[in-house]
């Protein structure tokens, strides 16, 4: 039962996460984390997403939201 909650849990504070940084996207005027330019952190970002997409596709076949 405890790891069912930890799983869930986890679960919760992925989507949460991922939400916020949408959020953020969508009001700070540009398709990158800081505007119009590609940052360091944007390639950071796109390379942890990109993992998180496949991996959870392969082993859970659930698509990243």
């Amino acid at each position: 039962m405890f790891l069912v909650t930890v799983l869930y849990t986890r679960l919760k504070v992925l989507l949460y996460e991922l939400e916020a940084l949408d959020n953020h996207l969508k009001t700070h005027g540009g398709p990158f984390v800081v505007g119009e330019t590609v940052t360091a952190t944007d390639l950071n970002i796109a390379a942890k997403l990109y993992h998180l997409e496949i991996v959870l596709g392969h082993f859970k076949e659930w698509p990243a939201p």
